[in-house]
């Protein structure tokens, strides 16, 4: 015989207590999602940005900050992400035109600011780089 309080039994309040309990919690859970979704979003376009640009006109004045973005990254990404930063550093620093080269010349420029050998490797770390910006 279930306890009754007037017309309304304590299984139909503890039932509906319990509801909105759990529909508060998934609401919760929905909106944390959605607001790291959006902070990851706006990290990864300002660095798509940055490295989109790098693409185009590789030059060694480009120096992006990867902190903010290695912030949004899960581990299991940052990992990867942080391999990928080191290709990009070692592309960049093999590629650095040393002054005796530029002191004999022969070397063929890739845009205005480029101080580069072969912008290729840059190029292909730059690609590495930019899988890890898409958006979510």
């Amino acid at each position: 015989m279930p306890i009754e309080y007037g017309s309304f039994s304590l299984g139909a309040i503890a039932g509906s207590f319990a509801t909105a309990i759990v529909a508060h919690l998934l609401a919760t859970d929905r909106d944390t999602r959605n607001r790291h979704i959006e902070v990851f979003n706006k990290e990864a376009d300002a660095l798509a940005r940055v490295l989109r640009e790098e693409r185009e006109y590789p030059h060694s004045g480009c120096d992006p900050d990867f902190s903010a973005f290695r912030r949004v990254l899960k581990k299991r990404e940052l990992v990867k992400f942080d391999k990928a930063v080191e290709t990009y550093n070692s592309a960049k620093a093999n590629a650095q035109l040393t002054i005796d080269e530029i002191l004999q010349g022969g070397v063929v420029r890739v845009s205005p600011y480029s101080s580069y050998k072969d912008p290729e490797p840059i190029i292909a770390a730059v690609d590495r780089l930019l899988v890890f910006t898409k958006r979510r």
